[in-house]
């Protein structure tokens, strides 16, 4: 994830138009609007079911100089869902730890 650009991105909306199967799960296909250019890309993060529906306005960061580099502004991307199943891990393991001393 480029989080460079979610610091100094512009930022825009964009929609997703489409949820592109791949073998993890599904990443959304964003399209966003720059100076009456239509830019296009496909998120490198997969989900399972798909984190977006088809038509849903997400917010997109760009580069100002090449347009094309973009992210999506998600909990995910900003590292939130990967804090999360640490956290989560931490928890099965403390209380795996708990029942084993008990």
């Amino acid at each position: 994830m480029d989080t460079h650009l979610l610091r100094t991105g512009e930022k825009v909306m964009g929609t997703v138009t489409e949820n592109i199967k791949k073998s993890r799960g599904y990443s959304p296909k964003i399209e966003f609007i720059v100076q009456e250019n239509t830019y296009t890309f496909i998120t490198t993060a997969t989900q399972n079911p798909p984190e977006y529906t088809v038509g849903e306005n997400v917010t997109v960061y760009y580069d100002p100089q090449e347009p094309s580099r973009a992210v999506v502004a998600s909990l995910f991307s900003m590292g939130f869902g990967p804090a999360m199943l640490l956290l989560a891990g931490l928890i099965n393991l403390m209380l795996g730890a708990y029942k084993i001393v008990r």
